[in-house]
């Protein structure tokens, strides 16, 4: 899920669409999950004194590791959590602990890491009593570049940090931890250019640009090259598959017959607007029109930089899903060869055409009659 938004035309224009017609809404969508991650590892820092560390990650409440927060400015840190399948789009952290605060000025704070990034703070310096409950800060930041990965969740370090005070000695217990991520999971589709092979088409003639067994797509993004040698730049317009779901802001970025000394360029996006639910199936995204330069031989129609975009209602947000590419395939005959059999006869009834020809217009010697004297 990093660098989802790397090209600036296509994910623009999402970014324009969430913030001026999506509300922040939270709908249910049957393409998300839920999946506990549970870390692993610990860390101790400062010399904090931690009984039982690995109770704070065994899956068991009944469990705790225990460390009092006014011996030292140190920090308790579980890490290493799971991962599992699908995209990663929300993730809850949660703590089962207890605060006795009994000694009344002695204070800890919870925060959390993500890889180098952080510290994000979910309860800031305190010294009040709380629990034995479970505590839920929902829908927490990638503090990264903004969007949960696998890695990212991997990465994770979530942290009791402990201070010094001069009132009597504070103690926490911490039953368990861990993050509760949000799972996109879809069908994972295809983008082919349709039809995949063409052999001497009419000029102009087009081609359409496809997905099949998508799920909830809220957008997509294609560039489409061809051989200048043997195609000529045409015209690009937008299906009818993701307009069905509503409306749309389609984007020709690039077209060229200029792309680089041998190939040309189509470059597409197009996106829904507004608060709307993707479109699931199949059809067509754009049709590409096409023109023979009149050059034999056989050009790829490829498909590179393609991307689909689908929109999880639950988390109001936007996930890159991946998908199979296919190619398509334009071959042009050029001038016809004829076989030597037909080429010899061709040959003969020139020359007996010409023979004809010639005895025709040869002229003819007058015949004298001889008369005796």
């Amino acid at each position: 899920m990093k660098s989802i938004f790397k090209r600036l035309p296509f994910f623009l224009a999402i970014s324009l669409t969430l913030v001026f017609f999506i509300p922040n809404t939270v709908r249910a969508s049957p393409g998300t999950s839920t999946f506990d991650s549970r870390p692993s590892a610990h860390t101790i820092t400062g010399g904090l004194g931690v009984t039982n560390p690995t109770y704070a990650y065994d899956n068991n409440l009944a469990t705790y590791a225990q460390f009092d927060y006014d011996d030292v400015v140190g920090s308790f840190a579980v890490r290493a959590f799971s991962t599992s399948s699908g995209v990663p789009v929300s993730v809850d952290f949660k703590m089962h602990y207890e605060a006795d605060g009994s000694g009344g000025s002695e204070a800890y704070r919870i925060i959390y890491y993500v890889g180098a990034a952080g510290p994000i703070v979910l309860q800031d310096w305190t010294y009040a009593a709380y629990g034995p409950s479970t505590r839920t800060w929902s829908s927490q930041a990638e503090p990264g570049d903004g969007s949960w990965s696998w890695t990212d969740i991997s990465n994770i370090r979530l942290v009791v940090e402990t201070g010094t005070g001069g009132g009597g000695a504070d103690r926490i217990y911490e039953h368990e931890a861990w993050v509760t991520v949000t799972v996109y999971t879809y069908t994972v589709g295809t983008m082919f250019v349709d039809p995949a092979s063409l052999t001497d088409p009419s000029s102009p003639f087009t081609v359409d640009i496809n997905v099949s067994g998508v799920e909830d797509l809220y957008g997509w993004e294609f560039k489409l090259y061809y051989n200048t040698t043997i195609l000529s730049n045409g015209s690009v317009t937008e299906g009818s598959f993701l307009s069905s779901g509503g409306s749309t802001f389609f984007s020709v970025v690039n077209n060229t017959d200029t792309y680089n000394a041998t190939h040309g360029r189509f470059w597409v996006t197009c996106t829904l607007l507004g608060h709307t639910a993707g479109v699931t199936g199949s059809g067509t995204l754009a049709t590409i029109t096409l023109t023979v330069d009149g050059t034999g031989g056989t050009t790829p129609l490829d498909l590179t930089d393609t991307k689909l975009v689908g929109y999880v209602y639950s988390a109001s947000t936007l996930v890159q899903m991946t998908h199979n590419t296919t190619d398509g395939q334009v071959t042009i005959s050029g001038l016809p060869e004829f076989p030597f059999g037909a080429a010899l006869e061709i040959a003969l009834v020139g020359v007996i055409v010409y023979i004809w020809w010639r005895r025709k217009h040869q002229q003819t010697p007058s015949t004298v009659k001889y008369i005796p004297t």
